[in-house]
């Protein structure tokens, strides 16, 4: 029937496809592995955190 979240997400994008054409190629550019890059920061050592701690308790 075409009710699936798939069949929606296409009629999406060739939706947006028509407002702009270089949507479908940025949007697959964006999917590629490694494109997002870090979007988070790496996680502070439990050393680092007790430094922000104390520095924080420090100031407050």
């Amino acid at each position: 029937n075409g009710n699936t979240t798939r069949q929606t997400v296409k009629e999406l994008i060739a939706r947006l496809n028509a407002e702009n054409p270089s949507l479908y190629s940025h949007l697959a550019a964006g999917m590629r592995e490694g494109a997002l890059g870090e979007l988070w920061p790496a996680s502070k050592t439990r050393k680092e955190m007790e430094h922000t701690y104390r520095a924080f308790m420090a100031n407050t």
